[in-house]
This record gives structure tokens, sequence and C-alpha cells, in this order.
């Protein structure tokens, strides 16, 4: 069976987010369980082996007491099956001892200095056991007399096999327990981790359904106020948003295919009337119409490819610096030629900016013919400067904005009542084009109150130099 290459490969599926979870928390409590249990264990074997030889110093400083004050006596008193003591003279000869070792050879085999302990061995007492079971090890610690018959050591050996056999009931305890508090933690994991993941569950079941047709549907949002809850809420923001664009962008493509059949329509009409007509040279009037239909479909043409590559955020031409005022003063000249309306430039002031000159051509271009397709009689052009920006001020004596349609007016393919006409109201496009090119800019446009009575727009740019790296022309 061929495979389809249209379709992305499937790929083999790892442990889930749940399994990863459960393995770390088991891993991490086995590893600090049985830290804690080598601890544990090393922790009361030196407290037991303490314990054992402190009662063996103490056994060993009672028997030196009784040397001192001459009450000595063999047996020596008291009897404690873990702690055997002798005292030996200096020829090596034991004087008195515990009845358990009495008859045993004095045990200090292994060479106990003065003060000082060792463990010793099993079989301590070699052949001579006496009473004495010494299959475990012991502790043996000496100390120093003197008698009326000459100096004498004690001798204390303890015996280790209460440490021992607390290690070896311990064990089998902990080994049986480590085992079961894993498979706790494993199951407790588990469930824990399913639940909280079953919001994440619902959503991505949720958003196998949305597509390219139905962006209305929207995720849903667990009540938990925490990372899940936020998550939720941003990929619905995130949905809004293209829902938001791909709507606009389907406006967008039905506005523009309705603009282009009115040029297309006028076009085809006319060679259709001149194709029926007599065969001669084309009237100047037909080759004038002719011009000017191909003229608006031009710059519809023109402020769609713009407004496209805008929208694709593609680079533009390289910023150098501008002087808007000159630009302005080019712009209303060129007007001037095409309209009997009066244009005021008596308000120009240097203004220099960074930007792309043809750009910010374009833009005053868009907002003077704006403006003439509304003044009745005269149009202003100014330009400023106010705390490091430049201001462009293109104001009519036109009808005006009706109120609360500021910001309409620069969506595209927005035309108010007074603009309806296509042959007269352009394509919409102009405002929204017009903003366009400010914002690339690092700029602004906006609709502002007139003291003229019609409509005013302000572009704001950064001045060069303020704020932007500037490209000497």
């Amino acid at each position: 069976m061929t495979p389809n290459p249209s379709r992305p490969a499937r790929h083999h599926r790892g442990p889930g987010v749940r399994a990863r979870a459960t393995l770390v928390s088991v891993l991490v409590v086995a590893v600090v369980l049985i830290l804690g249990a080598w601890a544990f264990m090393v922790l009361t074997q030196n407290r037991i082996e303490q314990s054992i030889r402190d009662a063996a110093a103490t056994r060993a400083e009672t028997i030196v007491e009784l040397i001192q004050t001459g009450t000595l006596a063999d047996p020596l008193p008291g009897r404690d099956p873990n702690l055997l003591a002798q005292v030996v003279d200096a020829s090596g000869v034991v004087i008195a001892a515990d009845r358990a070792v009495g008859d045993v050879a004095p045990f200090a085999g292994p060479g106990v200095a003065e003060g000082e302990g060792a463990a010793a061995v099993n079989n301590l007492f070699g052949e001579n056991e006496g009473d004495v079971d010494d299959r475990s090890p012991y502790w043996v610690i000496a100390r120093h007399a003197d008698t009326a018959e000459g100096p004498v050591r004690v001798l204390v050996a303890a015996s280790l096999e209460q440490a021992v056999e607390a290690l070896n009931a311990a064990a089998p305890l902990l080994g049986v327990g480590l085992p079961v508090i894993l498979a706790v933690v494993a199951l407790t994991t588990w469930l824990l981790t399913g639940l909280a993941l079953r919001p994440v569950e619902s959503m991505r079941t949720q958003a196998e359904q949305i597509s390219a047709v139905a962006l209305d549907r929207r995720l849903p949002v667990p009540r938990s106020r925490d990372e899940i809850h936020r998550l939720a809420l941003t990929l619905n923001d995130m949905l809004e948003r293209l829902e938001t664009s791909t709507r606009r962008h389907r406006r967008f493509i039905a506005d523009a295919s309705h603009e282009l059949k009115s040029p297309l329509a006028t076009l085809r009409a006319i060679l259709d009337v001149t194709a029926g007509g007599p065969a001669s040279e084309p009237r100047p009037e037909v080759l004038a119409d002719l011009s000017h239909e191909v003229g608006r479909m031009q710059g519809l043409v023109s402020d769609l490819l713009y407004l496209a590559e805008r929208d694709e955020a593609r680079p533009g031409a390289p910023l150098r610096e501008v002087d808007l005022d000159q630009v302005a003063g080019r712009a209303a000249g060129l007007l001037a030629h095409r309209t009997p309306l009066t244009i005021n430039t008596s308000g120009l002031e240097p203004a220099r900016i960074l930007g792309d000159a043809d750009q910010v051509s374009r833009l005053v271009g868009n907002l003077l013919d704006n403006a003439a397709r509304h003044a009745r009689s005269c149009i202003w052009l100014e330009t400023t400067t106010r705390g490091g920006e430049a201001v462009l001020v293109v104001s009519d004596d036109g009808p005006g904005i009706p109120s609360g349609e500021e910001e309409r007016i620069f969506e595209r393919f927005v035309r108010l009542d007074e603009s309806r006409a296509r042959d007269t109201g352009g394509s919409g496009l102009g405002l929204a084009v017009a903003r366009a090119i400010a914002r690339s800019h690092r700029g602004d446009l906006r609709s502002v109150p007139s003291g003229h009575g019609g409509a005013s727009f302000e572009a704001r740019f950064p001045l060069a130099g303020h704020g932007m790296p500037t490209t000497p022309a």
C-alpha cells in the first residue's frame, strides 16, 4: 500500500505526562527513602554502640573506684552478661573478675592501650571460653589503677550483639516497607495526575473539533484558578483573534472582489460599445473613459497589494530622512492641477522625519484626495513639530465626519453616506492605507476636531533622530 504523501507520518507515541510524572515521583521517593533508610541504620547502629561503650566506661570507672577505696573483691560485684570485667596485675595474672570470666585468661589480646577501646573479633577468649558466648564482637576498654601491691589494669569487654540484633530486626521491616510506600506513591501520583490532566484532555477533545469553518468554538475553561485555567483563557483569546482575523480577511476578499468588478465591468461595457460602433479610430472620450477606469483599477490593486504586505509584515524600503513639509507641498501642487478647490499651504513648517519618501507621499496624497472629494471650496494643509514629533494636518470645509464614525472610517472598504458612489467616493481603502503607512513609521493617523467646519486628519511621526536609527539619504 502506497503511503499518502499529503498526510503527515504518525510518530510512535512515547510515555505520556501522566506516566512520566508517576515514574519521576517513584524514583525520587525511592532515592529519598533508600538514603533515609541507610542514614537510619547507620545512626541507629552508632547510637547503640555508643551507649554500649558508655556503659563499659562506667563499669570500668566503678571498678577503679573499688580499687582505690580498697573494697575490691573477687568475684567482682554485679552481674551483666553483656559487660565482662577483669582486673590484671603487672605480671598478667587475673586477680579479680566476673564469675563468667574468672577462669579465663586476660582478654586484652588485641593490645588495648590505656584509656582506649577496640572492637575485638569473635573468639575473644580463645579456647577457654568459660561461661561466655563470644559469637558476637566485643568492645574492650582498659583503665589503670594503683594498689598497695603495685599497678593493675581494669579490662571491660562489652558485647556488641545488641547493635547487631537491632539492625537485623530493622532490615526486614525496611525491606517490606519500602516497596509498599513506593506502590502507594505510584498509585497516588497516577490518580492525582490523571485528575489534574482531565481538563487538558477535555480541551484537546474540543480543539480537535475546531477548524477553519468552525472557529466560533472555544475551549472549556476549568473552574480552578491555576495554570490550566490561564492556559485555556489564553488559547481562547488566541482563537478569538484568529476568528476575527479570518473573518476580516474573508470580508476583505469579498469586498476586493466586489470592488474589482466595477472597473472591469465598465471597461467591458466601453469596449463592447466601441466594438459595436463604426470602424473608425477610437474617440477621445472613449480613450479618456478607458484611462480613467484603468487608473481606478490600478490604484485599487496597488492599495490591495500594500495592505496585503502590511498584513504579512513584509519588510519595507530602507528608512531615510524625509522633509515632510516638502513632500506635502509637492502633493498639494499635484492636486492643484486636478481640482478647482483652493489649497491653503501657508501652514507648512519645516519638519524632518525618518521614513520611506514614496510611502509618505502616498499617505499625504490619500489624505488630500479624501479631502478633495468632500471639500466645498478649500483644503488646508499644515505641518509642524510638537514635543519630538512631526505633525501633518489635512482639513476641509466639507460636511465632516458623523459622530461615532471617527474610527470606522479607517476600516477597509468603508464609505460614509456622503460618498457611497464609487465614481466619486473612491475605493474605501485610502484612509486604511494612510493609517497603515503612518503606523509602519511608528506614528499614527486619527480624526481630530476641525476648526474649518469639515473633517480634519492628523498624522504624527517621530522626528528624525528621536528613537529611530538614521540612514543618510
